[in-house]
């Protein structure tokens, strides 16, 4: 950790991670840091303002919410969710969009004409309608909301992984090991994929942020994880009917999914500044 906290030439990246980190702590000690069970519901306490109003009290710093559940609890749970999403969608993309750009962008010819068909088909299909295909043919649980976001992200890595392995293959070090009688998937490995890390950090970093959306987004149609379960997105889902009378329900949740996903995107973008020598600050 201390290697890559010197490795990020940018405060902006430095930013990032630590709030990015401090809300990977947050969700992995979610059971020591709520102070009330994000499922145990009291109705009587139904719908109490948030501790800064005058009605509120410091049992429940957030308030609740329709249901007297305490909101920091939920928020706070939620954020497992969320990562645990993002996590799990950009790993298997990333893995099976990396594969396929770097094939494509390799070898070349009919391979790279039929899988840059179809990256193209499913750059342009429309998310959503997708989404709701799977979903619908599958069923709504947290297994099928990432099988679609991976369907939805997979052509993003594969595009700019071939671009890179396209420009990579003409360089004088690829160019020596295949005339040294390197096997192709050897020089990919030790040549190529190293040097096409940095676009696909990147890549993951954006992919990231946009998971966390895309799932919370989800969630708020009720194409996500069930009801039972505290997301972000089921947050503001629940909270739509007091959007006007009880913002607080809607701005909490909301503000957590943007604090995420720009704290992921200022380290991806340090990141990748620190790993490519031509953006480096002389």
């Amino acid at each position: 950790m201390a290697r890559l906290w010197r490795s990020l030439d940018s405060r902006s990246g430095r930013i990032g991670l630590v709030v990015f980190l401090a809300i990977v702590l947050l969700a992995v000690f979610a059971p020591a840091v709520a102070p009330h069970s994000p499922y145990q519901q009291a109705i009587v306490r139904r719908l109490k303002p948030p501790a800064w109003d005058a009605r509120g009290q410091a049992e429940n710093p957030l308030g609740t919410d329709q249901l007297g559940r305490d909101i920091l609890s939920r928020v706070i749970y939620g954020s497992r969710i969320s990562l645990l999403v993002g996590a799990a969608a950009v790993f298997a993309a990333g893995l099976l969009g990396s594969f396929l750009g770097l094939i494509a962008g390799y070898f070349g010819g009919r391979l790279d004409y039929a899988i840059s068909t179809l990256i193209n088909a499913a750059w342009s299909f429309p998310f959503i309608l997708l989404a709701l295909i799977i979903v619908a043919v599958l069923g709504a649980s947290l297994q099928n909301l990432i099988i679609a976001l991976v369907a939805t992200s997979w052509a993003a890595f594969a595009r700019i992984v071939r671009g890179e392995v396209v420009a990579l293959r003409e360089r004088e070090y690829v160019s020596a090991a295949r005339s040294m009688g390197m096997r192709s998937w050897r020089v990919v490995v030790r040549h190529v994929l190293p040097n096409a890390s940095a676009s696909i950090l990147v890549i993951a970093s954006i992919e990231f942020g946009r998971a966390i959306i895309r799932e919370s987004f989800l969630s708020f149609l009720g194409l996500g994880v069930p009801p039972s379960i505290p997301s972000w997105g089921g947050m503001l889902s629940e909270a739509r009917p007091y959007i006007f009378t009880l913002p607080h329900l809607v701005t909490i949740p909301g503000v957590m999914i943007f604090v995420t996903t720009l704290s992921v995107n200022l380290f991806g973008d340090g990141l990748r500044d620190s790993l490519d020598p031509r953006l480096r600050k002389r």
